[in-house]
């Protein structure tokens, strides 16, 4: 028998090219959105946090 582990999702953090890509059905879903500026240390863009107007489950593992 196996188990799987769930995960609820109703706020991620996405990538700036990630959150570009969102398709119109994709971004009627989001909430709110919050711009996490870059730190100095790293090489990226900063980041994006969504949050979903409805929590989703994704699948974490299965054991």
């Amino acid at each position: 028998m196996h188990t799987i582990e769930l995960v609820n999702r109703d706020i991620e953090f996405l990538t700036i090219e990630k959150f570009m890509s969102l398709t119109a059905k994709e971004k009627s879903k989001i909430q709110s959105v919050k711009i996490i500026p870059p730190s100095l240390d790293r090489d990226d863009f900063g980041k994006i946090q969504v949050k979903y107007k409805v929590p989703s489950y994704r699948v974490a593992g299965i054991s």
